[in-house]
């Protein structure tokens, strides 16, 4: 009786193991057997652009409705742009936007048509056959200087106060100082690696996914003095680079050839993590996060898991959702070397200004200096350059002003 009371408790085991295993999975959301080339989020609604129309969630991916476009544009969406509360999307026929309604989108502009968007500093960029930005929410657009037009496409990512972008046909990468206005090459370090598939910054470090036709390709480089030098960290787990790099806490996810692999030391060693999802995806087009659940675009449709299957039990990020109160987070990690983060909210449109001094009051940094819609923000401060010591950020917007301190600890 003992013995079967034994095999009986390790039975219930084997079947606990295997129910955890079950259930940590990515699971199909309501939006199947669509070409998904986009997926975003905005105060916890979730938005996918297919090949055959715009679809808009209010429940988690529960359910999804087919949003009505604007007469004469084309049903195929392609890629969203969130800028404040405005989530723009491109088309086949210009661009597309909703402010506060999910249900209403206006056209904004006959041109560009389709391709790639961006929006950083309240500037949106589209990358088709080249580089453009608009700085008036897309009512015109104007070609950006040193970044050649291309078929390949490209990647960009932020890093500090310095915007980067990646691409293929053996160019490699480029950074702006201006807000994307002016771009320089910076290859150093990358050799022949100059095909760039997928780019993207976890925590302070720049991360370039490359492929190349040599029979040492399809390598990873990372950058730890703000792009201006690469050095070589792993070649890739896969043949081919693996693309879409998106980074969740300590996390970054990439797929290659519609299977997903997972990093959590910076993109040294992946680990496959693509179970539950379906073997007849041939490629993952792009990640969101609404309330704690990672969503992810795929050529069949829309997948979701839990964050927590993946250990990550909080994020830092602007979302979209309206502040309550003006505020000044603590800086994490305290202490911190070289670089930390930096949480606040405002709850009026204003022009914000959060910046660094030193403990006897002089300035060191100034992190942001620009109007900001109502919400919450984050920003890296890299004080590579700095000292050990104690320092003070102080955010100020209108008449509100808060201040903490920080220390450096090198």
């Amino acid at each position: 009786m003992k013995i079967l009371s034994n095999r009986f408790f390790l039975f219930l085991c084997g079947m606990i193991v295997l129910s955890a295993s079950v259930m940590s999975q990515w699971k199909y959301t309501s939006l199947q057997y669509k070409n998904v080339n986009d997926v975003a989020s905005r105060k916890g609604t979730l938005f996918a652009a297919t090949s055959s129309g715009l679809f808009v969630s209010n429940d988690g991916g529960t359910t999804f409705y087919q949003v009505s476009l604007p007469a004469a544009t084309p049903q195929y969406t392609y890629s969203f742009a969130l800028i404040g509360d405005s989530m723009f999307v491109s088309t086949g026929q210009g661009v597309l936007v909703s402010t506060t309604n999910d249900t209403i989108w206006t056209k904004v502009n006959a041109s560009p048509t389709s391709g790639y968007f961006y929006s950083y500093n309240g500037i949106l960029f589209v990358d088709n056959m080249g580089v453009s930005r608009s700085s008036n929410r897309g009512q015109s657009w104007q070609p950006v200087s040193g970044i050649p037009a291309s078929y390949s496409g490209g990647d960009f990512a932020v890093s500090g106060t310095k915007l980067y972008y990646g691409m293929g046909n053996g160019n490699g990468i480029f950074i702006s100082t201006d807000n994307g206005i002016n771009w320089s090459q910076s290859n150093n370090g990358l050799g022949k690696d100059t095909n760039i598939v997928s780019l993207c910054a976890a925590n302070g470090v720049l991360i370039a996914s490359t492929t190349t036709s040599s029979t040492d390709s399809n390598i990873i480089y990372h950058s730890t003095d703000e792009g201006l030098t690469w050095l070589r960290i792993a070649k890739q787990p896969v043949s081919g680079g693996l693309r879409s790099l998106y980074v969740v806490g300590n996390s970054i996810f990439g797929e290659a050839y519609g299977k997903l692999y997972r990093s959590t030391n910076g993109g040294i060693s992946w680990v496959y993590v693509h179970n539950g999802l379906s073997t007849s995806i041939t490629s993952i087009s792009s990640f969101t996060i609404v309330d704690d659940t990672l969503y992810t675009g795929t050529t069949v449709g829309v997948w979701k898991r839990p964050l927590s299957d993946f250990g990550i039990t909080s994020i830092r990020r602007n979302d979209g959702r309206i502040a309550k109160q003006f505020s000044l987070s603590q800086n994490y990690p305290n202490p911190f070397n070289p670089s930390t983060s930096i949480q606040y909210s405002v709850i009026s449109a204003k022009n914000v200004v959060l910046k660094v001094f030193d403990i006897l009051g002089r300035e060191v940094a100034t992190l942001v200096n620009e109007p900001k819609s109502p919400g919450t923000y984050e920003v890296q401060f890299d004080a590579k350059n700095l000292s050990s010591g104690i320092y003070l950020y102080q955010l100020r917007a209108g008449e509100k002003v808060e201040t903490k301190r920080m220390i450096l600890q090198k």
